[in-house]
């Protein structure tokens, strides 16, 4: 018996509301919105210096967002920077100092300076000291100590505050590289359960996952870095500040009630990793919600275009299945932004999954029935709710479709029309926000029932890392030849084409 692939799209796509939170954050660690500005290009310096001791496994703190007059911009490994980018070095190092006074303005701080002035840089710090210009400070040798070495040039430091050049790619695939990787590892466990649980081989779940988890990476590199190339621009800038007055009016909507602010404060402490209250943690989630509108439309566009080319140029798939994908696409973002990382959707088939859940319930309660008990309206919302609820949980889960059709049967005896009447009244006791009470207390009720399913599935052991290893080997190997075939191919038929001119 041939065995079926899971289902990559729908797997992929929730993923990808992972990876647009996970990209939303490496973002918003950024000062991109200072990148337009005349000085710019010393935000963009700071970030840039600040990424590679990321990368160095470092944990630098940006102090310098709280604007603490003299303070310094950023605290690694507990020393205190204050960065200077200018155009020379004398003007590099002049910014250290007091324009009235002519004294260091940096006490306990060091300087950082553009990669190609630190030795001019050292040279004019050492005759400051030797002028009496650095308080307590009296060796010229000592410069090297207030003096520190950038990880870019000036150059490089203004190209990275700009689009579409090479130092502001190189920069965005480094900021970008983290939440790939993560993305990769994530979509691998995902698959390979998934693939597993629907009987593949150790082998054939080894080979589909890597191939997949490697496209669920790449996606996630790309979209990261378009989002913030575009991001740079005036149009990605002017979209950004669209996104900006949605984003408020959403939070300041849901902050009106009880269960918005706590998920507000929750969202905002673990952004910027600190317990954050009130208008601090409004605004870090309205800056936040801002760049993920951008980041999600970004993923949007880039996962829609292979299925919009099949449709519109090749033909090769009808309009309703392109619009069928993008739904998928779309429901595995939001549920990506809203449950705070999605790391799987794999109900096989979305429209057979919720014409069949709403059948089934339908035909179980008795619509009659209901409709008797309550008006028309509530009636559809408590359907609604029900189907939102089981929906969410199949997915939770990672239900197989075999899975999902036990689940079913037990949904049968469990959601009876006094059921359906306890959410409808769980809702009128409800002070602020009735339709949360009403999923919460549906969710809540029917997981059990999940939980249940899911106790059943077999261990599932991961391949070792040896096998994972020479796997991506052989992967990386067959595009290597294959690209080698492609270019002996043309360069045999450019011969034959100027053999037959001869």
């Amino acid at each position: 018996m041939k065995l079926k692939k899971p289902n990559d799209k729908q797997a992929k796509s929730a993923s990808q509301g992972y990876v647009s939170l996970e990209s939303t954050k490496a973002i918003e660690d950024l000062q991109w919105t200072k990148y337009a500005n005349m000085n710019g290009h010393g935000f963009a310096a700071e970030d840039a210096n600040a990424l590679n001791e990321k990368l160095r496994g470092w944990k630098p703190e940006k102090v310098g967002i709280s604007n603490e007059k003299d303070g310094p911009d950023r605290i690694v490994k507990g020393r205190m920077i204050q960065t200077k980018y200018y155009k020379c070095a004398s003007e590099t190092v002049e910014a250290a100092f007091s324009k009235e006074t002519g004294l260091y303005r940096y006490n306990n701080q060091i300087i950082e300076v553009p990669k190609d002035q630190y030795d001019e840089a050292l040279q004019l710090m050492a005759e400051k000291i030797k002028e009496g210009k650095i308080p307590g400070i009296t060796d010229p040798r000592d410069a090297q100590k207030l003096i520190k070495k950038g990880d870019v040039t000036y150059k490089q430091a203004k190209n990275i505050a700009k689009a579409g050049n090479i130092d502001s790619l190189i920069f965005d695939v480094k900021s970008q590289s983290v939440v790939a990787f993560k993305a990769t590892g994530i979509s691998f466990i995902i698959q390979y359960a998934m693939c597993k649980i629907n009987g593949m081989s150790n082998k054939e779940a080894l080979r589909f996952t890597v191939v997949s988890s490697l496209k669920t990476g790449a996606i996630a590199l790309g979209t990261g870095v378009l989002t913030q190339q575009l991001l740079r621009t005036s149009f990605g800038r002017g979209f950004a500040a669209f996104a900006t007055t949605i984003s408020k009016k959403a939070i300041d909507a849901a902050y009106h009630t009880e269960l918005g602010k706590t998920v507000v404060h929750k969202m905002a402490s673990k952004l910027l990793g600190k317990k954050l209250a009130g208008a601090a943690a409004k605004n870090a989630v309205e800056k936040a919600a801002r760049t993920n509108i951008v980041t999600v439309t970004v993923i949007a566009v880039v996962t829609t275009v292979p299925d919009f080319f099949k449709a519109m140029v090749r033909k090769r798939i009808s309009w309703q299945q392109f619009t069928k994908n993008t739904t998928v696409n779309m429901v595995g973002l939001a549920g990506g932004i809203v449950g705070g990382a999605v790391l799987g959707s794999v109900v096989p088939v979305v429209g057979t999954f919720i014409g069949g859940l709403i059948g089934g319930i339908a035909g179980s309660l008795g619509t009659k029935k209901v409709l008797d008990q309550f008006i028309k309206d509530d009636a559809e919302k408590m359907f609604e709710i029900a189907q939102e609820a089981i929906a969410d949980l199949a997915m939770d889960y990672m239900l197989s479709e075999e899975e999902f059709e036990k689940v079913v049967e037990h949904i049968r005896n469990k959601v009876t029309p006094t059921w359906l009447e306890t959410i409808y009244q769980i809702g009128l006791r409800s002070d602020s926000d009735a339709r949360g009470a009403r999923y919460a207390f549906a969710y809540q009720d029917l997981e059990p029932i999940f939980e249940e399913i899911v106790k059943s599935r077999p261990r599932i052991t991961t391949p070792g890392i040896l096998a994972i290893k020479l796997q991506y080997f052989r992967v990386s190997m067959y595009l290597f030849f294959q690209y080698i075939k492609a270019r002996l191919a043309r360069l045999l038929r450019l011969k034959s084409e100027l053999s037959t001119l001869g």
